[in-house]
């Protein structure tokens, strides 16, 4: 190599290793030939702290925000964002007034905006029709949603210039931008504290995948969806807000064999998962190499940019590519064989994101060994850490246990090499070490930072930091995984949310009738139904009218604990239909069970035979009755009375007999 080119390498930078941020003047698109930037360093996985960006990041995915100069967000593999607010308008009168709103997701094409979510209600696709309108569910008539993709040739939505023509035509099509429309129709029952929460669900960006012949990696129209770990880096590399690299800038073999081993199958105790994902989303005004080091993470590795370019290096066990012995030393190493007090862990817990849990930031079970714990002096020391791309709990402890077998490998040393065995090295690289002193034969160690330096008499070598390492750290049996929260986090129920009454059942007859105090007897209907499962009931509203009829008549109000009612005002022989829903406390109306068609039945039981029957035959001919009872029935008291019938002979057929008189 010409002198020149060493100068200029010395003069330019310090050549180091970085954790996460520049710690030199240093321009990669500009590099100078020998320049090294490394992601990760002397960890996996960058120490979570209080207030952290990614967790900053993670809580504000979900939320719509207005703001003219919000950044755009980019999103891979799955993801639940709320987007920006671009455009809001309101048309029509009550009982049809409508909330239109223009919502952006994403600032580059995405693949697919799938489930919409209100109030955290995830409304499934199956409950819309082919326009977008929610036609079954809670939502049933009061939300439609149109999807636009971010082609880069997409049309102004028709459904919005129709309904405001002024304000949105067809100039407004938001070419390379993924939104959505949504319009909701006003009812306090549906939307009671107004505009409800909304998010959707998203298959992120189209990624090139340099595996495959049929991708042009200048058209964006041949690249395909993924969820793959080492093609969400290598994208953000290339992409235009990311880093912007030149293809000649990346290393694309070491991507497509990361690709594979990102593909390749965990075994579960039941099925299998990919080895690492990328799901997640981020904003364009971090700052890019935050941005990579969360996207690192995603396959507990790391990406580092050495001699003009990137090199991707995936989690998984390496050979070893190089040899050192004392004979390439130029001076004395220095080393230690474990961390310091104040560095060392032996658990990991941190944070991913966790679908069941609304797609917020959720604690995975922490990883732990026993044997590390007792070299410590038997006291459990934590590391915390975030995985914000991450959306599986066994995938996130599986990241979680690299890291803790990687930090217990504590082996540690500076290498001084001579600049003709240390030139070529390459961190993260993995090699062999001996050094008889200390016991070192072919003691394998990874290339943690790699730096050259002129030493007090001029002469040129290369320093190398060293850490122990075994491909056994990659490892991992399913029976190490823990699959269920033994203390699962308190579900608080929703304000909004209010279920529908079930099993709802009418009847009437004898058992159901009204005595009022005047001795009356009035036909009921008893209404009997099971308690909502979604919800707490503050009260129930019931309403009823009569079969023909179009106007139902507001009945009683019925309290939370009661499980039944009666309705009185009605009239034998006439069909019913009864209806009848939960209100909550907050005035949320659930909706409306309805039992159609009952014919009211009144009182069917005849009152009790006459005790004693006496006839007097009067001097002229007139006949005198008399009778007795044990108890006059109240029914028979008011509006009921006494039938007498006579037959000429002798019967006891009451049918063929003929009336006489009737006393009432």
């Amino acid at each position: 190599m010409p002198q020149v080119a060493i100068s200029a390498i010395m003069a330019g930078t310090t050549i180091s290793t970085v954790g996460g941020s520049l710690a030199f003047g240093f321009v990669w698109q500009k590099a100078v030939l020998g320049a090294v930037l490394s992601i990760a360093s002397s960890t996996l996985f960058k120490p979570k702290k209080p207030g952290s960006r990614a967790s900053n990041e993670i809580s504000q995915r979900t939320t719509v925000i207005k703001d003219s100069v919000a950044p755009h967000r980019i999103i891979y593999g799955r993801c639940v964002v709320g987007g920006t607010l671009v455009f809001g308008h309101v048309t029509g009168q009550e009982p049809n007034k409508y909330l239109h709103l223009v919502i952006a997701v994403s600032g580059r094409r995405v693949n697919a905006i799938r489930e919409l979510y209100l109030n955290d209600d995830k409304i499934p696709l199956s409950d819309e029709d082919s326009a977008g309108n929610v036609v079954s569910g809670k939502y049933a008539g009061h939300a439609r949603i149109k999807r636009h993709l971010g082609h880069r040739d997409q049309s102004a939505d028709t459904d919005l210039i129709a309904a405001a023509p002024d304000l949105w035509t067809s100039n407004h099509r938001l070419r390379g931008r993924a939104y959505f429309t949504l319009r909701l129709k006003r009812n306090p029952d549906i939307f009671p504290s107004g505009v409800p929460r909304i998010k959707v669900a998203m298959e992120g960006s189209l990624l090139y995948d340099p595996r495959d012949a049929t991708q042009d990696p200048l058209n964006q129209d041949s690249w395909k969806y993924s969820t793959n770990a080492a093609l969400a880096n290598l994208d953000f590399l290339r992409f235009k807000n990311g880093f912007d690299c030149r293809d000649q800038q990346i290393d694309m073999p070491s991507f497509a064999s990361d690709a594979a081993v990102c593909e390749e199958a965990v075994s579960l105790a039941e099925g299998s998962q990919p080895r690492y994902t990328c799901n997640g989303s981020f904003t364009l005004d971090a700052a890019p190499l935050d941005i990579l080091d969360d996207l690192v993470s995603a396959y507990a590795g790391n990406c580092v940019y050495q001699m003009g370019k990137w090199v991707s290096h995936a989690g998984a066990a390496e050979a070893a590519t190089f040899a050192i012995d004392p004979d390439d030393f130029r001076g004395p190493l220095s080393f230690r064989n474990k961390p310091g007090q104040s560095e060392r862990y032996n658990a990991v817990r941190g944070t991913y994101v966790d679908p069941n849990d609304f797609w917020q930031a959720t604690d995975f079970p922490a990883v732990t060994n026993d044997a590390y714990e007792v070299e410590d002096g038997n006291k459990r020391r934590y590391k915390d850490i975030e995985l914000p791309f991450c959306i599986d709990e066994i995938e996130a402890q599986r990241n979680a246990k690299i890291d803790l077998e990687d930090h217990r490998q504590g082996i540690s040393a500076t290498l001084p090499l001579k600049l003709g065995p240390g030139f070529p090295l390459r961190v993260w690289q993995v090699g062999k070490v001996t050094f008889p002193i200390l016991g070192w034969d072919e003691k394998q160690f990874r290339i943690r930072k790699w730096e050259m330096i002129r030493d007090d008499n001029g002469a040129i070598g290369v320093d190398c930091e060293i850490k122990e390492y075994a491909a056994s750290i990659y490892d991992w049996n399913h029976g190490l995984a823990t699959t269920r929260d033994p203390a699962p986090n308190t579900t608080l129920l929703d304000p909004a949310s209010i279920g529908a009454v079930s099993g709802l059942a009418l009847a009437s007859g004898d058992e159901h009738l009204l005595l009022q105090s005047d001795g009356t007897v009035l036909p009921r209907i008893h209404l009997a139904w099971n308690t909502p499962t979604i919800g707490a009931v503050a009260r129930y509203e019931i309403e009823y009218k009569k079969n023909q009829d179009s106007e139902w008549i507001s009945a009683i109000t019925a309290r939370s604990e009661a499980r039944n009612a009666w309705l009185s005002n009605v009239v034998s022989g006439e069909a019913y239909d009864v209806r009848i829903r939960a209100i909550n406390s907050f005035g949320v109306k659930g909706q409306w069970t309805q039992s159609a068609e009952h014919v009211v039945i009144g009182k069917n039981a005849p009152p009790p035979d006459v005790r004693e029957f006496l006839v007097y035959r009067m001097a002229d001919g007139t006949r005198h009755y008399e009778w007795s009872m044990r108890e006059l029935p109240a029914d028979v008291r008011s509006g009921g009375g006494f039938a007498i019938r006579y037959f000429q002979g002798g019967t006891d057929d009451w049918s063929q007999m003929t009336p006489c008189i009737s006393a009432y």
